[in-house]
């Protein structure tokens, strides 16, 4: 174990093979759930990433997502930055802004199930939902780290990390001149 009790595990999922890889996990995340009652449920509205969800008929509200990163997704995501970030925005109980990592693995994540509601350009307008939304980004942002670690605005960084692995031409005149 490291990082604040998340489990290491040396295990590399295949994406074509997710139920099976996603078995193993949860053996190891939630060894008291029977094995033969575990249901998964993909989701398959991401971009890059691969998520599927293990959870137990008679315990729905229990649910683990189990996330398989894209190819190539560490050139513009800085995993272990995402995993600080997920233990500080979990680790205050009375800020309650982040699920609980349970668990990383080669290739991705094991985390808490946390409900709620997609927004929609339409109900992101509404008076009601706006300032619920200013009020989390408010509570979110003023979270500071338990262990007394100074924390920086990233913007300007992962803007310069992800200029850098642009290409500075394009093959096709056309590609180009776009």
């Amino acid at each position: 174990m490291s990082n604040g009790g998340v489990l290491r595990i040396d295990l590399t999922l295949d994406e074509n093979n997710l139920e099976d890889g996603a078995r193993k996990l949860l053996y190891l995340v939630r060894p008291e759930w029977n094995q033969e009652e575990i249901n998964f449920k993909v989701f398959t509205s991401g971009i890059s990433n691969k998520v599927v969800a293990g959870f137990r008929p008679e315990a729905k509200s229990d649910i683990v997502l189990i996330r398989i990163y894209g190819k190539n997704l560490d050139l513009l995501i800085d995993h272990e930055t995402e995993i600080q970030t997920f233990a500080i925005l979990h680790q205050s109980s009375q800020a309650g802004c982040g699920a609980k990592l349970y668990a990383r693995y080669n290739n991705g994540l094991c985390y808490e199930y946390l409900p709620g509601v997609i927004l929609d350009p339409k109900t992101v307008r509404e008076e009601r939902i706006y300032k619920l939304i200013i009020k989390e980004m408010i509570k979110m942002h003023s979270i500071k780290p338990q262990d007394g670690a100074v924390t920086s605005p990233c913007l300007f960084r992962l803007m310069d990390r992800w200029l850098s692995i642009l290409p500075e031409t394009f093959e096709g005149k056309e590609k180009q001149k776009r």
